[in-house]
């Protein structure tokens, strides 16, 4: 995990370095601009009439002038650049990383309160153990609200998601649990649709009881829902899929005769 979060902190240390260095190249350019407009006016009236805009000084004045005042302008257009480069950083992300660390709290004590107050309901059946040919799930459930494949693993510590692998404790899963848990939904969706003759999208998550989730995770990665303890319950509750009843005992007394095929309980 400290490897981790040093290689965020250089991350973006290396995007402000770049971040402020652009605003100071804006502010040089615009500068430039700004003194070309001014430098090109005086030359006009100059030309018009240089008695009167000349000020009374000789042209090698005003040529060391206009030197003088490019090399001012170029300073100050770069310093302004600097510190607006800062300004604006702080302003869309440190700021904005505030407002996402308290929108991430938010989600958690919303979740928290979700799966303290719901619960999985009789209109869900659960089939355990699932097995058919090579494909082992730990848990399908099916519901109002969908059928899920659900993993089960034991991990315990602090669950991070970086470079697209989950860590726990700092260290990458040998194992690719949610490319499992994809293949899984997969093949569910499909082995229904060949039996049944009807399509239903599977939902596939992978839940640690015994971790904690850290703020890196956003509990969705490649479509698979990645939580802790109760977490299924949440996502269960608030998948927006819709399965009539009649369908639901179609799909659960099939996922069961399958069991049974298989030498196993149905339930």
């Amino acid at each position: 995990m400290g490897a981790a979060i040093t290689d965020k902190k250089m991350e973006k240390s290396t995007k402000k370095t770049l971040y402020i260095f652009l605003f100071v190249f804006l502010g040089i350019e615009l500068q430039f601009l700004a003194y070309f407009l001014i430098e090109a006016g005086h030359i006009s009236l100059m030309n018009s009439n240089p008695q009167k805009y000349g000020f009374g000084q000789s042209l090698a004045w005003w040529i060391f002038a206009y030197k003088a005042g490019a090399a001012v302008f170029f300073f100050l257009g770069a310093v302004f650049g600097f510190f607006q480069g800062k300004n604006w950083w702080n302003i869309i992300y440190e700021k904005g990383d505030a407002l996402r660390r308290r929108k991430s709290l938010y989600k958690k004590w919303r979740l928290t309160l979700e799966r303290f107050f719901n619960f999985i309901s009789r209109n869900y059946i659960e089939v355990k153990n699932f097995k058919s040919g090579s494909e082992e799930i730990d848990t399908v459930c099916v519901g109002p609200t969908g059928i899920f494949t659900i993993e089960i693993k034991d991990h315990k510590g602090i669950l991070a998601y970086y470079n697209g692998h989950l860590l726990v404790e700092g260290r990458r899963m040998k194992k690719d649990f949610i490319g499992k848990a994809q293949k899984q939904a997969a093949f569910l969706s499909d082995f229904i649709s060949e039996k049944l003759g009807k399509r239903y999208f599977v939902v596939p998550m992978v839940v640690f009881p015994k971790a904690d989730v850290d703020e890196s995770m956003n509990f969705r990665k490649d479509d698979v829902w990645v939580g802790d303890k109760g977490f299924q319950d949440y996502v269960i509750k608030k998948s927006n899929y819709s399965i009539p009843k009649k369908e639901v005992l179609k799909i659960v007394e099939f996922l069961k005769e399958e069991k049974i095929k298989n030498g196993e309980k149905g339930n």
